[in-house]
């Protein structure tokens, strides 16, 4: 059994190579996570979840209501020149060029056809994310807000100086 806030050592080094974590282990603890939001009437953001076509459908299956899917469309050309930027300056071995092409060879196979999914239910949304930084967290703000999501109050954040 893993308690709270541990990660297997095998998890952490797929993550650090490029690997998504395993379905058996991530979409339990997210979809619990969900339905309980969902039931408190508390809308969610999930970010990188699902990712494959099976936690699509386990999300379906679970009766999560699924508002958008946002899909970030960013050619592996872009994202490799960002992460040789970043890549100079990071401690993280996920950011390797070597650990993102690993992504994004295991995001064609199992990602894209999770996407067809949503874009046959016309839940899909995709935003290009080749400008600035600027330019695509403004876009993205943009197509959120043409969502009609439920607005919410952030929550104060606990901790020293709040």
């Amino acid at each position: 059994m893993v308690e709270r806030g541990e990660i297997p050592s095998a998890l952490v080094e797929r993550l650090h190579s490029g690997e998504f974590l395993p379905e058996e282990y991530i979409a339990p603890v997210l979809l619990q996570g969900s339905r309980d939001a969902t039931r408190a009437g508390n809308p969610l953001l999930l970010d990188g979840y699902p990712r494959t076509l099976r936690q699509a459908t386990d999300a379906a299956r679970a009766k999560l209501a699924i508002a958008a899917v946002i899909s970030l469309d960013v050619p592996i050309s872009i994202a490799l020149a960002r992460l040789r930027t970043r890549e100079s300056h990071s401690q993280r071995p996920e950011d390797a060029v070597a650990a993102t092409r690993t992504r994004f060879a295991i995001w064609n196979s199992v990602t894209v056809p999770m996407l067809r999914y949503y874009e046959e239910r016309r839940l899909l949304v995709t935003v290009d994310a080749t400008g600035t930084e600027s330019a695509v967290s403004a876009m993205l703000a943009a197509t959120v807000s043409t969502l009609n999501l439920p607005r919410v109050q952030p929550r104060p954040r606990g901790g020293r100086g709040s």
